[in-house]
């Protein structure tokens, strides 16, 4: 397994090496099976069988860079690791896929906005270069976490967020005045054009309150933009309906 920091080290890990435990158990924290520096953090981890040129490692950052290097470039183990990518100041990694080349990305942004784009529109570079820009940020905002289109379908965003259930992650994305648009739906912007909004905090904590709603009490339905929902009808005053 390569294992990803968030200051842009690799570390190689193999599954024979990890502490078998019971699905009650806490586990074994990281620090107690790589050499990390005080505090780094271990941001993600890929499972990998064979090292070829045919799959890239895609990496982000939380200030928008992203980097695409070759698997094959991490082939050869060290103990105490070896550079990911170069970081600027307080920068770090906070995302890494594992690609064929052939596939979209997106890219999710602390202010609720996504962007996708093909990955051959970042060269391949090497281990120590620091990337290309991969998507503009408001002032405050961070980049949050990277997914390639395929695995885009089968994750749900609302885990981003901290809000939302599996059911609403469907409707996660979605662009103004049109219908809602699935992760595997959302139009490709170009990596240098203007980012496409995604309101999924209003979407998933929507889908969060529908979910967890007492029972007894009905739901709004869901009416498109601009169109208002139709009020009930009321029977004239003296009069009963029927």
């Amino acid at each position: 397994m390569l294992c990803f920091s968030n200051r842009g080290q690799v570390y190689w890990l193999k599954v024979h090496q990890l502490p078998q435990a019971g699905r009650n158990a806490r586990g074994k924290p990281m620090v107690n099976l790589l050499p990390l520096e005080e505090g780094e953090k271990i941001n993600a981890v890929l499972p990998v069988k064979q090292y070829d040129e045919q799959h890239f490692v895609f990496m982000a950052t939380s200030q928008g860079t992203v980097k695409k290097t070759p698997l094959d470039a991490f082939s050869r183990p060290r103990s105490a690791g070896i550079i990911a990518i170069d970081l600027h100041d307080n920068d770090r990694l906070v995302g890494v896929a594992l690609t064929d080349g052939q596939r979209e990305v997106i890219l999710v942004t602390s202010g609720g906005k996504a962007i996708r784009f093909p990955e051959e529109e970042v060269r391949p570079m090497g281990r120590e270069a620091a990337g290309v820009r991969g998507v503009k940020l408001g002032e405050g905002q961070e980049q949050m976490c990277i997914r390639d289109s395929r695995a885009a379908d089968q994750h749900d965003f609302g885990a981003v967020l901290g809000a939302g259930e599996r059911d609403g992650a469907s409707d996660a994305i979605a662009r103004p005045g049109h219908r809602n648009h699935s992760p595997g739906e959302l139009i490709s912007a170009g990596r240098n054009a203007a980012r496409v909004k995604a309101h999924l905090r209003r979407r998933l904590m929507t889908a969060a309150s529908r979910a967890t709603a007492p029972a007894g009490i009905p739901r709004q339905a869901h009416s498109s933009p601009g169109v208002r929902a139709a009020s009930p009808v009321r029977a004239p005053a003296g009069r009963s309906r029927r």
